[in-house]
């Protein structure tokens, strides 16, 4: 029984869209003579359809639009510029640890022990940083309550 009033409600979706044939007509029919409060249901999908087929979207005024467009310009604009910001700090960064690290290899007065514990802590100290600057990057990405305002 429950099944036959979900193949009732499936055809009666056909019917509403137009895709229907004959012989699923023919049994629509016998079903919603079978179940008659079905038929209900049929008129109140056809008036349902009815008014959204009638309904138009609001257009916005064109303040909203303008405002729209500034924000997306100014969002596109700040995150290219962090973009291009951080693309240097990385360059001068790496290069300077790179500097640094040379300098270190290249010293014959320091005792090795003392080269490798140089090493280490600049591994542990950026290994910390990118730990770090990913937490950050995920929590602000994922931060739920960005877009509520006070």
């Amino acid at each position: 029984m429950h099944d036959e009033k979900e193949r009732c409600r499936q055809l009666m979706m056909a019917l509403l869209d137009g895709e229907i044939s004959e012989s699923d007509r023919e049994e629509l029919q016998i079903l919603l003579n079978k179940f008659p409060d079905l038929k209900n249901e049929s008129s109140e999908f056809s008036k349902l359809k009815e008014v959204t087929q009638k309904m138009k979207f609001k257009e916005p005024d064109p303040d909203v639009w303008q405002t729209y467009w500034y924000n997306i310009y100014n969002r596109m604009e700040r995150g290219v510029a962090w973009l291009i910001f951080a693309i240097g700090a990385g360059i001068l960064l790496a290069y300077g640890l790179y500097t640094m690290v040379l300098g270190l290899w290249q010293a014959t007065d320091m005792p090795a022990v003392i080269k490798v514990g140089i090493f280490v802590v600049l591994l542990g100290v950026i290994m910390l940083l990118l730990s770090v600057a990913r937490e950050k990057l995920f929590l602000w990405r994922h931060e739920r309550y960005k877009e509520v305002q006070r």
